[in-house]
């Protein structure tokens, strides 16, 4: 799996470093491994010392095929021939381990090396030797390296200083000390007991990651429009499906706006008008409903007010495609947000959207990853609008970039309407930011992916669908803009 620079430089917030010395009996190292990753932990290093090839190589590759299910950076302490073997992401060494410019020689330039140092002359060896991180420490008394030294907080600002490549504290590190790193510029923090040494090593990396949000985290564009809508409080209003209308409802309440679900023609153009924008979704179309949508979408217009499109089913039905097309001839969306299908369906006037969902055919793949971030570009551009196609992977393109997300879980397609919670909380988060909609859609869907992460963390073996939505709502209703920042899978393409 390729990383960006930017995904590494993000991942460094939680960095979790195995250890089996703290499992219980009977317990699987691999099953403990995907607890944390499930539950927060933003890269995974293994470190095993005491097992031969055989069992350390098994055990790497199962790991590995649990971080690739999260898109979790993972690499092998050490082992260079296990790293290269299992596919690990990469690898990372010591000072008495082989010399960084000959690691980067063997594991060529895709693999993540990373360096461990602990004053400022070996991390300016270890960034010249390629590495794309460099691990700091010891920064507190540790019991897993009984050799190494301390490093002080001015010996750890003066690395970051002196360097261009993300910086990692470790050693020591847990919930009680961890806000005395504050304030080093440091990317984030490795731990070792502070997770598979506790009790329950998936709540504690929750914790920890909540703290290491809180400690090093700033709000970006991302968080920033989060908070917007909070701060705003728009009132929304949605002319949705009856199928999902509770849904959108209580996902536009949880996230700080509040939802009107009119979709009387004779009322819409005046309801409007107390609005902060305005969501569409063709999911369950009548006359009447077509009605109201394009005389609220033509006063938003009028009025100023950002729209957004949900093409629910486009392509189902001669009639329903006709609409659908009509609506954006007439009325101009700041953001049409569909799947694959349907958006493919919109440009070309058919398509082979299979009732409401994407077919398989048209899925966004990382073999076509980058034909579909140009076609979704090219549209944008076309229509002056942001385009978001959500499915396993995301794309939210203006006309000059595009997000591509990673964010949510397999689980998300098992639950009625997650797609039109999304396009209802992509308007509220449009309507909090009218002027930067690329970056507010992006946040949406970065937010509600997020979401199916929580949430899929939080299930029960008596819980199902209906309780995951729940859960859905319930992780939108507690985000944090920071939290959003540190849990966004993504880079700019």
């Amino acid at each position: 799996m390729k990383f960006s620079k930017e995904e590494i430089k993000r991942s460094m917030l939680l960095y979790a470093v195995t250890d089996r010395m703290w499992l219980k009996e009977g317990e699987d190292i691999c099953d403990v491994v995907e607890e944390v990753v499930k539950n927060g932990a933003t890269f995974m290093q293994i470190r095993e010392k005491e097992l031969d090839d055989e069992n350390f190589y098994n055990e790497a590759v199962r790991m590995k095929e649990i971080c690739n299910e999260y898109r979790v950076p993972f690499v092998v302490n050490d082992n260079i021939d296990i790293a290269i073997k299992c596919g690990a992401d990469g690898v990372h060494v010591g000072q008495s381990d082989i010399a960084g410019k000959d690691v980067r020689a063997i594991i060529g330039a895709d693999m993540i090396l990373g360096i461990s140092v602990s004053t400022v002359e070996e991390a300016l060896l270890a960034q010249a030797a390629g590495a794309d991180y460099v691990g700091v420490g010891a920064m507190f008394a540790t019991g897993t390296k009984k050799d190494a030294h301390s490093v002080t907080n001015e010996t750890l600002k003066a690395i970051v200083d002196a360097i261009d490549i993300p910086v990692v504290a470790i050693g020591g590190i847990g919930a009680a000390n961890l806000g005395e790193l504050g304030g080093t510029g440091i990317d984030g923090v490795a731990v070792v007991s502070a997770i598979f040494a506790q009790e329950n090593p998936g709540e504690a990396t929750a914790k920890l990651l909540k703290l290491c949000a809180e400690t090093f985290v700033e709000n970006g564009a991302l968080g920033t429009a989060l908070e917007n809508i909070r701060i705003k409080q728009p009132v929304m209003h949605n002319i949705t499906n009856y199928v999902t209308v509770n849904d959108c409802a209580n996902i536009t309440l949880a996230c700080g706006a509040s939802p009107v679900m009119s979709d009387n023609p004779d009322e819409v153009e005046e309801i409007i008008t107390v609005c902060g924008g305005l969501n569409i979704n063709t999911g369950t179309l009548t006359a009447e409903t077509t009605k109201a949508m394009f005389l609220a979408g033509k006063k938003a217009n009028e009025i100023g007010l950002p729209a957004v499109l949900d093409p629910v089913g486009i392509g189902s039905s001669k009639v329903r495609t006709d609409i659908i097309l009509d609506l954006i001839d007439k009325v101009h969306f700041a953001v049409i947000r569909g799947n694959i299908s349907e958006i493919k369906t919109i440009i070309k006037g058919e398509g082979n959207t299979k009732g409401v969902d994407a077919d398989v055919a048209d899925a966004v793949t990382e073999e076509n990853l980058a034909e579909a971030v140009e076609f979704a570009k090219a549209y944008a551009k076309k229509t002056g609008s942001v385009i978001a196609i959500t499915g396993a992977i995301d794309i939210v393109a203006c006309a000059e970039m595009a997000y591509v997300i990673y964010n949510g879980h397999r689980m998300m397609s098992r639950v009625t309407g997650t797609g039109c919670m999304l396009s209802a909380l992509t308007a509220s988060y449009a309507a909090s930011n009218p002027d930067d909609l690329f970056e507010a859609a992006a946040a949406a869907v970065i937010s509600m992916g997020v979401a199916g992460e929580i949430a899929y963390a939080r299930l029960s073996e008596k819980d199902g669908n209906s309780s995951y939505r729940n859960y859905i709502i319930d992780a939108i209703y507690n985000l944090s803009g920071k939290e959003l920042e540190a849990k966004g899978k993504y880079k700019i393409m």
